[in-house]
């Protein structure tokens, strides 16, 4: 992408997160590639004129840590939500063993009609419990 405000019309800024990452900590203090996955909708994927957080995500890091190979895979799919989501989750996100998994989820199912809440809320739930039981968290 060439060098150029990300996001003509969304002012981008940092916020400070405030739960610990130990797993991706561990990474960025040993040796080695990281991988981070983003899982998620249009708003994962970048839509429109709206330059993807995935790639603002990885610009940052590689500015902050300019020794290490990071790479910031966009497993975004334009209008799914968490039950189509979590259905890609073992073959698109835990089998690339990331140091991080984003899932920016739930976007679609709060303004868009037709989406049953509770199916997605149960998913949401699978989602992190799976995520959670992954060998790759606790490495």
């Amino acid at each position: 992408m060439p060098d150029q405000q990300p996001n003509r019309y969304i002012p981008a800024h940092v916020e400070a997160f405030p739960y610990r990452l130990p797993n991706f900590a561990n990474r960025l203090n040993g040796s080695g590639s990281i991988k981070i996955v983003a899982i998620g909708s249009s708003s994962t994927i970048g839509e429109g004129d709206i330059v993807p957080f995935t790639y603002r995500l990885e610009t940052a890091l590689k500015d902050k840590y300019p020794n290490r190979m990071i790479d910031v895979l966009n497993r975004g799919v334009k209008g799914q939500e968490a039950p189509d989501e979590l259905a890609r989750m073992q073959d698109q996100v835990i089998a690339e063993a990331p140091a991080l998994a984003i899932w920016h989820v739930g976007t679609n199912a709060v303004w868009q009609p037709g989406h049953n809440l509770d199916d997605v809320a149960m998913a949401i739930e699978k989602g992190l419990k799976l995520l959670a039981a992954s060998r790759w968290m606790s490495s």
